[in-house]
């Protein structure tokens, strides 16, 4: 199951007010940076243009987001508290059934998870973007 939401933003300055949370990593079709960035516990998966230093595309990684696949991803039990961490992306082409060519990035995400009788554990994922 696919997580996926995406937000194109006007133009800015990189790097902005926003903490790099991974390495970045390369889109193999347009040359630009892939990276996961962290601003006031909010995650966003990034793509910026090395030559014009811009944010060409955003994905904000939402909790709200994770809630509503809980049950593909087998935590129906629990609640999602929040994104503790980004551990890692990286990004590969594959040909779609349609014959495109596309990026998909993927994340290795931990999330603080609470049960009913609210214990909190930690989660380990890995979400996938196309």
């Amino acid at each position: 199951e696919q997580i996926q939401r995406k937000v194109v933003l006007q133009s800015q300055p990189f790097p902005y007010r926003c903490k790099q949370a991974t390495k970045a990593v390369i889109n193999s079709i347009t040359g630009n940076f892939i990276v996961c960035r962290e601003l006031q516990g909010k995650y966003f998966l990034e793509e910026v243009d090395p030559i014009q230093g811009n944010v060409v595309l955003s994905t904000c990684i939402s909790t709200a987001e994770l809630q509503r696949k809980a049950s593909s991803l087998g935590l129906q039990a629990e609640i999602i508290h929040e994104i503790t961490a980004v551990k890692a992306i990286a990004s590969g082409a594959h040909r779609s059934m349609d014959g495109r060519t596309r990026v998909k990035v993927s994340a290795i995400i931990d999330l603080m998870t609470l049960t009913s009788s609210n214990a909190s554990a930690t989660t380990t994922i890995v979400a996938v973007w196309q």
